[in-house]
């Protein structure tokens, strides 16, 4: 039997040789998984950032990748027509397409 001691309760925990195998299969299971898959990891972003891409049943989706940039283009232009706010001043800001500080963006305008 192995036993353990918790110095701040000053108790001895006991583990039976069934449990150390046990918690021994455990380590070794966690041990050889990967967590380096970038890939999934970067489906999984892209899944909690938009939703799962459906691939079975009534509705499924004909191939379209989930994030398009075709839908940003509109988005940015149209923040850069909005007039902005300076918290630093307390003063209100002509629009990024109205001010000639900023650059204009890629592509022109």
């Amino acid at each position: 039997m192995v036993s353990a001691s918790d110095p701040g309760a000053g108790s001895i925990v006991t583990i039976t040789p069934a449990q150390q195998a046990r918690l021994g299969r455990k380590a070794a299971a966690k041990s050889a998984r990967r967590f380096d898959e970038p890939d999934l990891a970067t489906a999984f972003y892209v899944n909690r950032r938009t939703g799962s891409l459906l691939t079975r049943g009534p509705n499924v989706t004909t191939g379209t990748p989930p994030l398009t940039p075709s839908a940003y283009i509109p988005a940015l232009q149209q923040m850069r027509s909005m007039p902005r706010y300076s918290t630093a001043t307390g003063t209100a800001l002509p629009s990024a397409d109205r001010d000639p500080s900023i650059p204009a963006p890629p592509g022109g305008r």
